[in-house]
């Protein structure tokens, strides 16, 4: 099985039904969608995420949509969180500090962590555009401020703070590395690292449509590692972070 940990479908695209037919045809069985708006400050927030649920129901047991929340909005951004999650059954949270002009550190994405540990779900946040916002760094401060939250780090530093994300990744069990967008060395530095369990497939599709999803396959398949520890990169660990396992 192959679960695409890491895309951006926009609800409302036309050409969805030809980006997930693609994605099927290269094995993809499973997709989580992290969503597509991030505007500071917006007012929109439970219109977009009650968007990324009516299109994750059209695609039932394939899309699995993950919330998306300002933190600057205060307790309106934590009771929207915890209406998608318990209300809507979507899987996750996801945060782009740079985009959303936030810093991680700030009380206010901090009461969103709080809620996403009592909820137990993952939160996958963005730390590889600016030091000014997040850094792999900083966000290892809040892996030891939540000890039981399951913190994804999106792209893993990429090409800029690959090197900083295994090393806050190696310190903090409880932070996993989802590997779009970083280089084939960074990915097998990864798991000579930290091993495979706690390193995630995903591509950023359809970010790059179509040659993304067949770039990310082939550094997973590239890696001299066993059969068994590439399952766990390309599904068992995502699978087991949202609780399908």
């Amino acid at each position: 099985m192959i679960f695409d940990a890491h895309t951006h479908f926009d609800p409302l695209d036309s050409r969805n039904p030809q980006g997930i037919e693609y994605a099927k045809s290269v094995g993809v069985e499973k997709i989580i969608n992290l969503g597509f708006h991030y505007d500071p400050r917006s007012t929109h927030y439970k219109e977009w995420n009650n968007d990324l649920y009516n299109f994750g129901q059209k695609y039932k047991d394939l899309i699995y949509p993950v919330v998306n929340v300002d933190p600057m909005l205060g307790q309106e951004a934590v009771e929207i969180f915890r209406w998608a999650i318990k209300e809507k059954q979507m899987v996750g949270l996801k945060l782009i500090p740079d985009f959303q002009s936030f810093k991680i550190k700030n009380k206010e994405a901090f009461d969103l962590f709080e809620e996403a540990e009592k909820l137990n779900v993952p939160v996958f946040i963005c730390s590889c555009l600016s030091p000014v916002y997040a850094t792999p760094s900083t966000v290892g401060v809040v892996a030891m401020n939540f000890p039981n939250l399951k913190i994804v780090l999106s792209h893993a530093g990429s090409t800029n703070f690959w090197s900083d994300a295994i090393r806050v990744a190696k310190r903090f069990k409880n932070i996993t590395l989802l590997s779009c967008a970083n280089p084939l060395r960074g990915l097998r530095e990864m798991v000579k690292e930290i091993g495979a369990d706690r390193i995630m497939f995903g591509t950023d599709f359809p970010y790059g449509y179509p040659h993304v999803l067949k770039y990310e396959l082939a550094k997973v398949n590239l890696l001299e590692i066993s059969k068994a520890e590439k399952e766990k990169i390309l599904w068992r660990n995502i699978s087991r972070l949202i609780n399908l396992e």
